[in-house]
């Protein structure tokens, strides 16, 4: 049996070539490998323990907490969108602007500074309501406003980049 039967780990791989499937059962005898199946590899292997070390723990140490992955230097303007109005900025042959509320040159170090703080900023911790999706189409405005997301409420980073894609932070109550 191996411990296969009922596997104590099993991953499912998906990419272009098609589906893969690996089963990872008991620890062999000596304690250095795991006993595995894969049904394109004929036979039961023994793989590296290693592979539970990578797998362990909860679901949310897989999932991404960076809010940005494009970096500072590829950001052409910034938004900040605040109850009270808004301020926008922007770079020119790079030298930082201010178009809202006032035109003129920016302070590059203040700029630097937000960016590095909000393009670096990762999520602590998720609050998500459990059995809801992540879905835009199932929030709630009531949602939203519980957590400060709303309109009315939340502040808004826009980042743009020089590609001239965007992304959006929204930013809410603690």
């Amino acid at each position: 049996d191996f411990g296969l039967n009922v596997p104590s780990v099993e991953v499912e791989l998906f990419s272009d070539r098609g589906n893969e499937t690996f089963k990872f059962g008991s620890l062999t005898p000596d304690g250095s490998g795991v006993y595995a199946l894969s049904h394109r590899i004929p036979g039961v292997s023994i793989a590296g323990t290693n592979i539970f070390a990578a797998i362990t723990g909860n679901i949310e140490s897989f999932r991404r907490r960076a809010f940005f992955s494009n970096p500072v230097e590829s950001v052409s303007f910034v938004t900040v969108k605040r109850a009270g109005g808004f301020m926008r900025f922007f770079q020119e042959e790079n030298v930082w602007k201010m178009s809202h509320p006032h035109e003129g040159l920016a302070t590059a170090e203040k700029i630097k500074e937000l960016l590095s703080a909000v393009m670096t900023a990762q999520a602590v911790r998720f609050v998500w309501p459990s059995g809801s999706t992540n879905e835009n189409t199932s929030i709630s405005s009531a949602l939203l406003a519980g957590y400060g997301l709303d309109q009315d409420s939340a502040m808004v980073l826009t980042i743009g980049y020089l590609d001239g894609t965007e992304s959006h932070l929204y930013c809410g109550k603690d």
